[in-house]
């Protein structure tokens, strides 16, 4: 029995999308340097950094809640953009209405009214992971590109928390001629 093998044929994709599909995650990144300067709104907005760094922390709380429902809720989604860009979107979204409502909406000048953004934030999260998670695992099969998703997405993400370390350093010192 002389059978000859074929040889397998994967899914490959352009190198350049790839490399597009990694600002999802730099995206998150800078959405969570947005989200660190929360306690000076507390601090400089409310006056009340105790308690803002109490609702904020118990986001993480909440976080064990939402992990579980958002992989519940994916298996659900049918569009004709299938299921990861929806879910993408579905998380910017979420991370847009949360630093909105937290920076730009002060209806009540108490700690208490940033409990809401956190929570849509602590929602975003998983949902833009799982779907970049998603996206990831649809757009190539080939074991030699796979690499490539994580290189570029650490490059990516490590080059955005490069530029946020010094937006904050340039911005917010207080010596700084601009």
């Amino acid at each position: 029995m002389n059978e000859t093998a074929s040889a397998p044929e994967y899914q490959r994709t352009d190198t350049w999308r790839i490399a597009l599909s990694s600002m999802i995650q730099s995206s998150n990144t800078m959405f969570l340097g947005l989200m660190t300067f929360a306690s000076y709104l507390a601090n400089k907005g409310y006056g009340v950094i105790i308690l803002a760094g109490a609702v904020i922390s118990s986001m993480r709380i909440f976080d064990a809640v939402t992990d579980p429902v958002v992989s519940w809720f994916i298996p659900g989604v049918r569009s004709r953009f299938g299921v990861a860009r929806p879910v993408v979107f579905l998380g910017y979204l979420l991370q847009a209405l949360s630093v909105y409502f937290m920076f730009f909406i002060h209806p009540i000048p108490k700690a208490s009214c940033s409990l809401v953004p956190a929570m849509l934030y602590s929602l975003a999260i998983p949902s833009l992971a799982k779907g970049n998670e998603l996206l990831q695992l649809q757009m190539t099969t080939d074991p030699k590109q796979r690499p490539l998703i994580f290189r570029f997405g650490q490059t990516v993400t490590m080059l955005t928390a490069l530029a946020l370390s010094l937006f904050r350093c340039i911005f917010s010192s207080p010596n700084t001629a601009v």
